[in-house]
C-alpha cells in the first residue's frame, strides 16, 4: 500500500514522535511510506533518513487553498492509497484535499483531549466527514467525540501511543545512593504543560527538609510564561535547583538520571512524557486528565493531582518522597510492567494495520 503520513513540521513533539515511528514501523512491514510536511522544521529529519522513509516538503506553497490543491495534485499523480494525518490543522486540510480528489482513503487521528466543546470544534468534525476513520490516542477523546459528535461514532477508533522498549529502559541498579531526588519533565514550556506547579513543589518539599532537584526539558513556546517561571524559581531560592533546559533528543538518559517524573500539565492525549519515563523505571505524579489515570495509578506506580492547585501537585510529590529510595524503584518497576503489557511497538503497529488493513 501506497501511504503518506502528514504533519505540519518535522519539529519536537508528542505527536510528530509517533506518526514518524509509525511511518518507519511501516515502511518495515514492507508499505511504501513517505512523510508529507508543509512547515519548517528539521528535528527529525536524521531519524527519518535513517530509515529510509523520505520526506515530502510542501513549504512556501503559499496559501492554504494553494497547500491543499497542492496536496490534493500530489496524491492523485502518485495514486497515493492511504493517508494518515495527525493534529487538527493537517486533519482539516486533507480532508479538504479529498473533497477535490477523493481518491484516497483517509485516517485523521486526535492526538489532544477535549476539555470543553466549542464551536471551533463543530466545524472540525464537519471537514472530518470527509475521513474514512478517526483514531484517537485517548480513551477520554473517544468519549469526548461520541457524546457530542454520535454521527461520526462509527468511524472512531482508539490507539493509545506506543513507547520504544529497548530505547527506553531502566538504568542499570546503583543501589539506594544518596537522598537527593531528581525529578525530570519533558514538555514545551507553556502554560498549558504548567512547569510552575512543579516549581511550587519542588520548593514545598524542600522546606519539608527534602532534597529534590528537578529538570525541565523542552523547547519554549511562550517566553512570557518562561520569564514568569524563571522569576518565580528566583524568588523561592531555586536558582540551580529547578533547570529548564533545551529540547534533548537523548530524552532516554535524562529519565535514566532521574528518580521520579512529573507530568502537570492541564490536558493531554496519551503523553509520551509519562510513558516513555514508564518505560524507563520511572514513578510519576501527574495531572488527573484525560488518560493519564489509566498508567499513573494511585499507590501502585504514582499519584495524581489536580494541575490547576498548586497544594494538591505538592501533595502528589510528598506522597511519592514519603516512599524513600527503595520505595520509589518498587513504584518503578511496576511502571515498567505497565509499560510492558500496555505500550508495546508491536500492539501499536498490529491496531494500526488492522485499521488499514479495513480501509
Amino acid at each position: 500500500m501506497k501511504i503518506v503520513c502528514i504533519i505540519q513540521a518535522l519539529v519536537m513533539g508528542g505527536a510528530e514522535r509517533q506518526l514518524f515511528g509509525l511511518a518507519v514501523q511501516l515502511k518495515e512491514k514492507g508499505h511504501d511510506v513517505s512523510v508529507m510536511t508543509y512547515r519548517k522544521g528539521d528535528f527529525f529529519r536524521s531519524y527519518l533518513e535513517e530509515n529510509h522513509v523520505p520526506v515530502i516538503s510542501l513549504e512556501g506553497t503559499g496559501s492554504n487553498i494553494k497547500l491543499v490543491k497542492a496536496m490534493a495534485a500530489y496524491f492523485r499523480d502518485e495514486r497515493v492509497d492511504a493517508v494518515i494525518s495527525f493534529v487538527t490543522g493537517p486533519n482539516t486540510k486533507t480532508c479538504m484535499a479529498k473533497m477535490l480528489y477523493p481518491g484516497f482513503k483517509l485516517v485523521v487521528s486526535e492526538r489532544n483531549f477535549n476539555t470543553s466543546y466549542h464551536l471551533y470544534d463543530r466545524w472540525r468534525f464537519l471537514f472530518y466527514r470527509k475521513a474514512d476513520r478517526i483514531i484517537t490516542n485517548s480513551y477520554a477523546q473517544a468519549d469526548f467525540i461520541r457524546r457530542h459528535f454520535p454521527a461520526q461514532a462509527a468511524k472512531l477508533g482508539t490507539i493509545v501511543n506506543f513507547v520504544d522498549l529497548e530505547k527506553y529502559h531502566p538504568a542499570a541498579d546503583s543501589g539506594s545512593g544518596p537522598q537527593t531526588y531528581r525529578i525530570v519533565s519533558t514538555a514545551r514550556v507553556s502554560k498549558r504543560k504548567n512547569l510552575s506547579a512543579l516549581i511550587y513543589a519542588v520548593a514545598h518539599a524542600r522546606q519539608a527538609g527534602y532534597d529534590v532537584r528537578a529538570d525541565w526539558y523542552g523547547c519554549v513556546k511562550d517566553t512570557q510564561y518562561l520569564a514568569f517561571c524563571q522569576s518565580e524559581i528566583a524568588r523561592l531560592g531555586l536558582n540551580g535547583l529547578v533547570e529548564v533546559h533545551p529540547e534533548t533528543q537523548d530524552v532516554a538518559s535524562a529519565y535514566r538520571k532521574a528518580d521520579i517524573c512529573c507530568l502537570p500539565s492541564y490536558y493531554e492525549g496519551t503523553p509520551n512524557a509519562l510513558i516513555e519515563a514508564m518505560a524507563c523505571g520511572l514513578p510519576a505524579f501527574v495531572s488527573d486528565v484525560s488518560d493519564n489515570v489509566r498508567y499513573c495509578i494511585d499507590g501502585r506506580n504514582g499519584f495524581t493531582f489536580n494541575p490547576a492547585d498548586n497544594d494538591s501537585v505538592a501533595a502528589a510529590l510528598m506522597k511519592l518522597l514519603a516512599l524513600g529510595k527503595d520505595g520509589l524503584k518498587a513504584f518503578g518497576k511496576e511502571s515498567r510492567r505497565i509499560a510492558e503489557e500496555k505500550l508495546s511497538k508491536e500492539r501499536f503497529i498490529g491496531e494500526w494495520l488492522d485499521v488499514l488493513e479495513k480501509l
